[in-house]
């Protein structure tokens, strides 16, 4: 196994990965689409946790996801 050394914003961008899959499985059952606080407690019932928006540098949860086009 080779040790994968990130520093913080390698890990940062490990972790914004992680998230976009995680709401993408969200979004994905809700064909019509969500509110923020459905969005919010829907990824909480699959990973445990809030969107981790503030960890990964922003203020809102809206602030974070316009940077998400892709989502």
């Amino acid at each position: 196994m080779i040790p994968l050394l990130l520093g913080a914003a390698g890990a940062r961008m490990a972790d914004l990965e992680l998230v976009k899959k995680m709401l993408r499985a969200v979004l994905q059952s809700s064909k019509s689409g969500v509110s923020l606080g459905r969005l919010q407690a829907d990824y909480k019932e699959l990973t445990g946790e809030l969107i981790p928006h503030k960890q990964l540098g922003h203020t809102t949860l809206d602030a974070l996801l316009l940077t998400m086009p892709s989502v």
